[in-house]
């Protein structure tokens, strides 16, 4: 699967994720799609403590 499709099913998973969590899992329809997503989650939340802290920074300096 290339980038840009998993990110499209990505975007998509999250969008439903917000109403339903089971209805969002419903969509993935192949192992390829359910593997994609775990590994971007996996990023996202790996990723997120290094974004907020960059966002923090960036804020008192500004102030």
């Amino acid at each position: 699967m290339d980038l840009e499709h998993a990110l499209r099913i990505f975007k998509l998973y999250c969008y439903i994720y917000r109403r339903s969590a089971a209805e969002a899992e419903s969509i993935l329809w192949s192992e390829r799609e359910r593997e994609a997503i775990r590994q971007l989650k996996r990023l996202v939340r790996e990723s997120a403590d290094l974004f907020r802290e960059e966002d923090s920074a960036l804020t008192a300096k500004a102030a």
